[in-house]
């Protein structure tokens, strides 16, 4: 993803300084890999892999499909074409008590592995 998003910055000029941030950020991402013995090749992490090795399987297989039409707008106006609609408010309040969640429990990751918070 790193790559895709540098190469917007060299097709955009207006972005030609976030060029250098997004390298530093790709170094970064490759030492990290090194130190515990992984590796960055390959088009992207599957998701379901990084969530087996944090022992999540099965909240990934409860969460990740029902989160993923969230994510797609079609999927989304199609399973609920009216955002006035009861059900659709409910599904995106689960939603985003989920995303808020995960998001304070990845920081608490973060926070033992010594890195940066997510802000």
């Amino acid at each position: 993803m790193l790559d895709k998003f540098r190469a917007i910055c060299t097709l955009r000029p207006e972005l030609a300084q976030v060029g250098p941030i997004i390298d530093q950020a790709r170094d970064s991402f490759h030492q990290e890999c090194a130190q515990h013995g992984l590796t960055a090749a390959g088009k992207y992490l599957r998701v379901s892999d990084l969530a087996r090795e944090l022992g999540l399987d099965d909240e990934y297989r409860a969460m990740g499909s029902f989160l993923s039409k969230l994510i797609h707008p079609t999927g989304l106006s199609i399973c609920h074409p009216s955002s006035a609609d009861f059900s659709n408010q409910y599904l995106l309040s689960v939603a985003a008590w989920y995303f808020n969640d995960s998001y304070e429990r990845l920081n608490e990751i973060l926070k033992n592995l010594k890195l940066p918070p997510l802000e």
